[in-house]
């Protein structure tokens, strides 16, 4: 049904009143100020050439303002329930199409005016040359339609129900209509692709509803979103509005049943929408930016890259015209005029190659060509940085914040990630956690646990000598190069702790061997060898306890017939804390006893080594996940509770970071503590770690997250 008045609303609503449960899904638009239409149109005329890296972010930026939440217009409602599905029109700024998209042939002269050099000809006079141009469809006038406060203020009732309100991507939904109701939509919520992650996190090309409906419903429809809904007739942005409703609930009643048909399934479903309640208000608060810091920051990292780039040119003979980012000028200079070792990227191809790992090699020659190749690497990693978090996050920023989105569905281990922008990949140490800060009169408090993943292994495994470590007061890293190496935590020093201890911690857990010890420490293969015989002879539990979980995991695996063919109907599975499902099939399809040759049994070898090290990181990271989701949830709850005046702002794995008023710091930041330290696992009834070795969390309190 198309709605276009209050009145087909209305009674709409008291039809969905009816039911426990209905789909509603978003069309959006945005309509930006003269001014930034002007801009974009000035960008535009130029070639993208011509447009310095601001301009290219900003514009990249301007073309996704119709999925910017806080600033997008809702034009379309799409609903759904059991039995029925209805468009509700509001906004829409198009009527029937007059003359479809198509291209055209303008004359230069009237493309960029006649004084315009691009129009004149060599000799001065005026060209008459004609350039092809993607020219828009054109349309009449839209019919009338509701206005969207209006509609959702008839839709309250429905919305602020008890009901179930099922989306298929849920953030950004609930998000946009904050703008109307002041408030998120309340749950129950069901979004359907963390549904589907549950159900199958490898099941899918790309996590959207044309995958969705392709591989559930073997139906390919016109997915007119990824164009703009804006850019088609009202009828069809009607039918289109109707249709994403109509197929999120034929594809939520599935996964509904097959979540409920599992106890667990569904309680962590359930879990996963109470996160999706504090995800939602952390990305509403967004995180304040220092822009004068980030401006500091920008032009120290572009001094030093200018000055990498003076070097290359005036010590190592590169023309002045070099380009450091064109792999052709690299390879002449290194190669060609230093004579550097050639490197290429592969066997089968024999291109030289200037990546990276090449550069790595070059400079580990010495010499003039390695000295070059230094320089490349350093300036790399500065343009990198610089287009990174100065130019893609200032691009973002509004009002001096960033909004970024956080999502439940994107990694197969359950653990969160961020993007539009992606805060979690900034490294810990980083300069750059100093441009975030707080409000006026706030400081920023920042929690994090302590070793929770190798707490974890210690736990699973029951490593009684790892627990001895935990239980007492040294450092866990000191402590372990200790045992190994049989000297005093006093006489370690910080390399030996790094070879012995930190990186054997966080490697060989997860079942990484000799050659990335050797990679990560620099010591030789012999020696990397050595440390990780004697790390499993002083743990002696982790790799028993390893082997036992990979082949409960391959005994999970299920086969049927299916047409008369023997089928694998369950791919083998390891499961985190609460009962996610990582399943990885290369556990029993990868068999290196069947190779032919050497070279293929070390290739199937290593396919396997690397499905194995999926599975135990998959228990470890994803029980760490865990963890903190519950304390998120926790931290939400007890905040409504109490009103206690903190605004938790970001999460980074295992950490969470706030906001609150300076004289509320010290307690703010002890009540983080105790949410973090205090969770129970629901499905035991325990804390996560069973009590073997205590959940540390400790926190600091700063003016910015590089203090706190």
């Amino acid at each position: 049904m198309l709605v276009t008045n209050a009145a087909e609303l209305r009674e709409l609503v008291r039809e969905y009143q009816r039911r426990d449960a209905f789909v509603f899904d978003l069309e959006t638009m945005y309509v930006p100020s003269d001014g930034e239409r002007a801009e974009a149109e000035r960008l535009r005329s130029l070639s993208p050439a011509a447009r310095n890296v601001d301009e290219k972010a900003w514009l990249a930026e301007y073309d996704l303002k119709a999925t910017d939440e806080r600033h997008n217009e809702v034009i379309w409602f799409g609903l759904a329930t059991l039995g029925r599905s209805d468009s509700v029109a509001c906004g829409h700024p198009h009527g029937v199409m007059t003359k479809p998209a198509r291209i055209e042939k303008i004359p230069v002269a009237q493309l960029y005016g006649i004084d315009d050099p691009r129009a004149q000809t060599k000799g001065g006079r005026l060209s008459l040359a004609s350039v092809p141009r993607s020219m828009p469809a054109e349309f009449g006038p839209p019919p009338p339609q509701l206005d969207v406060l209006e509609a959702c203020d008839i839709l309250r009732p429905l919305m602020f129900s008890e009901r179930r309100k099922i989306n298929q991507n849920l953030r950004f939904d609930v998000t946009s209509l904050i703008k109307y109701y002041d408030e998120l939509v309340p749950g129950p919520w069901g979004e359907l692709q963390v549904a589907l992650h549950i159900l199958d996190e490898n099941g899918f090309m790309g996590w959207d509803l044309e995958n969705f409906v392709f591989t559930k419903l073997g139906h390919r429809y016109n997915k007119l979103g990824k164009k703009g809904v804006t850019n088609f007739s009202f009828n069809d942005a009607a039918r289109y509005a109707e249709q994403d409703a109509r197929f999120t609930w034929l594809l939520w009643t599935e996964a509904e049943r097959r979540l409920r048909a599992d106890p667990v399934m569904w309680e962590l479903f359930e879990f996963e929408m109470e996160v999706a309640q504090s995800l939602r208000q952390q990305e509403v608060h967004g995180i304040r930016v220092d822009t004068s810091e980030m401006a500091r920051l920008r032009a120290e990292h572009e001094a030093i890259a200018k000055h990498k780039l003076e070097q290359l040119i005036t010590d190592f003979g590169a023309p002045p015209s070099f380009n450091p980012n064109s792999s052709a000028q690299k390879v002449k200079l290194l190669y060609e005029d230093l004579g550097a070792t050639v490197y290429t990227e592969t066997k089968k191809t024999q291109a030289i190659s200037v990546d990276a790992k090449a550069l790595a090699l070059v400079r580990a020659e010495g010499g003039r060509a390695g000295a070059a190749a230094e320089l490349m690497l350093s300036y790399a990693e500065h343009a990198k940085v610089i287009g990174t978090y100065f130019v893609g996050l200032n691009a973002k920023l509004d009002d001096e914040y960033l909004y970024p989105s956080f999502a439940q569905h994107a990694t197969v281990t359950g653990r969160l990630s961020c993007y539009a922008p992606n805060l979690h990949n900034i490294p810990r140490d980083s300069e750059i956690r100093g441009m975030f800060i707080p409000g006026p009169g706030e400081v920023m408090i920042s929690v994090d646990y302590d070793q929770i993943e190798l707490r974890f292994i210690c736990v699973y495994a029951e490593d009684e000598t790892m627990q001895e470590l935990f239980l007492g007061d040294d450092d866990i890293h000191t402590a372990t190069a200790a045992r190994i190496t049989g000297k005093q935590p006093e006489d370690i020093d910080k390399e030996t702790r790094t070879v012995y201890g930190k990186t054997p911690n966080f490697l060989i857990g997860y079942g990484g061997g000799a050659y990335r010890l050797q990679q990560q420490t620099g010591i030789s293969i012999e020696q990397a060898q050595d440390v990780i015989d004697s790390y499993f002879k002083t743990f002696r539990r982790i790799l028993p306890w390893k082997m036992r979980e990979l082949s409960l995991a391959r005994s999970r695996s299920k086969w049927g017939e299916r047409d008369g063919v023997r089928r694998r109907t369950q791919d083998p599975y390891v499961e985190t804390m609460l009962g996610r499902h990582r399943r990885i099939k290369e556990l029993v399809t990868i068999d290196p006893r069947r190779a032919r040759s050497k070279d293929e049994y070390r290739k199937l070898r290593g396919q396997l080594n690397a499905a194995e090290r999926q599975a135990i990181n998959a228990i470890i990271q994803g029980s760490a996940a865990d963890t903190i989701k519950l304390a998120m949830v926790d931290i939400r709850r007890r905040l409504a509770d109490t009103g206690f005046p903190l605004t938790p702002v970001l999460n980074v794995h295992d950490e969470i970071v706030a906001v609150c008023p300076a004289e509320h710091a010290e307690e703010g930041k002890k009540m983080l503590i105790e949410c973090m330290e205090n969770v129970i696992n629901p499905r035991t009834g325990e804390p996560p770690l069973q009590g073997w070795v205590p959940l540390i969390a400790s926190g600091t309190i700063g003016d910015r997250w590089a203090k706190g």
